[in-house]
């Protein structure tokens, strides 16, 4: 059997056309979106099938090229399409960064389907374990619904029910609007610009792929709204806003619940990924939904000098 690595896009386009398994964030068109013509993959190829896929985003500014992640994009790295062993898995994984361009810089959050960070490591890697939150068997949405604290349950949520209605499908500039005040609250700049999450939003929507939920109250004002993606194996919660007035009426816990029950009676997915939760809030949060913790790694690795410049950025921006 002929085995071998390509650094080949239409290999993963051709790929998405034809393979459920692709993760939303390792797809040709969601990589077009986000990432422009600075992406690149690595197939390995066991013939004639294209067996495990490592697509990464290589950047430029200056004298400086770097692997980083692009806007609201959760996952790249190494994607397994088989059911291969641990071993093999490994011995994959040490070929393609084998096959990696020259960089100063790397950053990635690996796939919770790599749960051996080894090979980098071997290779002068660094690894961080970061934490997403996932309600699964979403699909006994009953049981879903016990799950929930009794407060979030009894009393948040009823309250919601009185205030406001859950309606789909938000016009953009509402949900920029809504989706902006959490980071206005903390003073700080949201991660993405008002076009790139423009662009993200028409997409997932062109490629059915995605939707937005929002809680408006009797006179039609939004208090909240979130915008949930999927594939095949789950439904992610990628980004979620309410105003200052509604905070503590249970909306936003509402819509995200009324996102949890299209993704259970509608698309048939049985996990619903909250996609991080670091902060004591968020994991606060997730916990009370009944969440579990998963694991996942973030992977860097930087020459001295583009680890300086970048510890040189950071202490500018957080003045």
């Amino acid at each position: 059997m002929s085995k071998s690595i390509k650094s080949d896009k239409q290999l993963l386009r051709d790929l998405c056309n034809t393979d459920e398994k692709v993760p939303i964030f390792f797809t040709d068109w969601w990589l077009d979106c986000v990432c422009g013509d600075d992406w690149m993959v690595l197939c390995y190829y066991e013939d004639p099938n294209t067996v495990a896929i490592m697509p990464f985003y290589l950047k430029k500014r200056g004298f400086f090229s770097y692997v980083t992640m692009p806007v609201l994009t959760k996952f790249m790295g190494p994607f397994f399409l088989r059911d291969f062993t641990e071993r093999k898995k490994q011995s994959i994984i040490v070929k393609m960064l084998r096959e990696l361009p020259s960089f100063h810089g790397f950053t990635q959050t690996l796939h919770y389907q790599i749960t051996n960070w080894l090979p980098y490591r071997w290779a002068g890697y660094q690894q961080t374990a970061y934490y997403s939150y996932q309600l699964t068997g979403i699909t006994d949405i009953k049981k879903t619904w016990r799950g929930i604290d009794v407060d979030y349950r009894n009393n948040k949520m009823n309250r919601a029910m009185t205030l406001a209605t859950i309606v789909e499908d938000l016009d953009f500039e509402s949900f920029f609007l809504i989706t902006s005040q959490p980071f206005h609250r903390q003073k700080i700049s949201a991660p993405y610009s008002k076009k790139e999450l423009h662009d993200i939003y028409d997409l997932v929507y062109k490629h059915n792929r995605g939707k937005s939920f929002y809680a408006r109250d009797e006179n039609g004002k939004v208090l909240a709204a979130v915008l949930i993606v999927w594939d095949e194996e789950r439904c992610y919660l990628l980004l979620a806003g309410e105003n200052e007035d509604s905070r503590n009426q249970g909306v936003g816990i509402y819509t995200i619940w009324k996102s949890i029950e299209y993704a259970s009676q509608i698309l048939k997915l049985s996990i619903f990924d909250f996609l991080g939760g670091m902060s004591e809030n968020l994991e606060r949060t997730r916990r009370q939904f009944g969440a579990e913790q998963i694991p996942y790694f973030l992977v860097e690795k930087n020459t001295t000098v583009f680890r300086v410049i970048k510890d040189v950025l950071s202490l500018v921006r957080r003045r």
